[in-house]
Formats: structure tokens, sequence, C-alpha cells
């Protein structure tokens, strides 16, 4: 049976009462977009060792963003173990201020990039890799009510966490393509849908202000408590 563990930012869990495969999906990756701007289109890197070269020189996990935004000396008002919506609401929206007062970052990545560079292995660890479409086909009703659920008050406001940590992610497809998802619970219309841009097109090495979240996943069996 396969369980889902939400990553905020790491980790809530649900309780276990058998040895179980899990998925865990992480808050999203940001990058700092400073960095990008000076390496997208013309200048959109030609090796994979480049392109590998930008994508740690850009990125930021949730966890480097909340310790280094709650080390400002009190200019944010981070919980440091959220436990209640309301807090991890307000955890939500004020790491995504400091991103951007701090690091000029935003959920603004390169596609190409995004579909040529293992961001998730190279910034989480390998066990980690993006989001696929059979995994969000797979999430059933309750799982994708979950994973609203904690991010409810962010996604129903107009904070700063509303633009950064939103349902929408990047998404490898079935046939190997990178699109978007929507995650959120009870669509009628396909969850997983093509990029506005193709491969072919010259803004596929620019970055894309489609607000996706760049949300990793990984499996595990938890052991009985």
């Amino acid at each position: 049976m396969k369980r889902l563990l939400l990553t905020v930012p790491f980790l809530v869990v649900a309780p276990a009462a058998l040895a179980d495969e899990v998925t865990v999906l992480s808050a999203p990756i940001l990058p700092q977009v400073m960095v990008l701007y000076a390496s997208e289109g013309a200048s959109f890197p030609t090796t994979p060792e480049a392109a590998e070269a930008l994508v740690d020189a850009s990125a930021l996990s949730f966890d480097d963003l909340a310790n280094a935004c709650a080390a400002l000396d009190g200019l944010y008002d981070i919980v440091p173990e959220p436990s209640t919506p309301d807090e991890i609401a307000r955890n939500y929206d004020e790491i995504a201020r400091c991103s951007y007062d701090h690091y000029t970052s935003k959920p603004y990545w390169i596609p190409a990039l995004v579909d040529e560079v293992d961001i998730c292995a190279r910034t989480l660890g390998d066990e980690w890799h993006l989001l696929s479409e059979a995994e969000v086909t797979s999430f059933t009703e309750d799982e994708l009510t979950f994973i609203q659920t904690t991010l409810a008050s962010v996604n129903e406001g107009a904070g700063w966490g509303n633009f950064y940590f939103s349902m929408r992610a990047w998404v490898r497809a079935t046939d190997g393509s990178i699109a978007q998802a929507d995650l959120t619970p009870g669509l009628t219309t396909p969850r997983v849908t093509p990029l506005p841009v193709a491969a072919s097109d010259s803004a596929w090495t620019s970055h894309y202000e489609g607000g996706l979240g760049l949300r990793c996943v990984r499996t595990e069996t938890v052991e009985p408590e």
C-alpha cells in the first residue's frame, strides 16, 4: 500500500500501523533568478557540466532558505517546527518574502535546465527525482486533499506563499518530456498538460514565469511503530 508523506519541510508523516512503502513529496526548490538570467537564452550552457554548475550555483532548498532566513536577526517570523495550518502558512509567506528580498529567488526555472539536469538529485540527494506523471496520476483524491489541506491557507490567500508554493508543479511526463501538473483535488481537466513552450522554441532556454514549483519525490519503507 502506498501512502503519502509531505515535507513541510521534512517530514509530516502519516501514522504507520504496518510496514509500508510511502511517497515523500518535497517542498519546492527555488532558483536564484539573477544567476539564471545571466545564463539564459544565447548564454545557456552548452555542456552538461556547465548546466550542472548552473544548478549548483542557483538552487536553494526549502531547508536552506528556512535556516538562512531565520538567522537574519528577526527580520522574518519563522516558526522552527510549525504544527498548525496558520504557522505553516506564515512560514511559507515569510520564507517566500525572504527568498525574494535577500536571494532574488522566484519559481522561475529554465525549462531546458529542468529537462537536462536532475535538479532534485543534485540539490537534495541521489534518492530524490522530479515528480513524474505516473506519480501524479497515482495520487488518490484523499492524498491530493492532504497536500492541499497542508497548503490550503497559502493557496486560498493572496500572500507571497501563494505564488512560491502553489499546487502547480514541474513534472516529467510519460513520454519523457517536461510538462506541468496541477495537484488540486477534484479536477475535471487533465492533471498533466504540456508546457506552453516547446523544446524547439527559443523560449525553452529562458526562464519560465508560470509559477510552477519544482517538487521532488522519493520512496521509502516505514517500519511498524
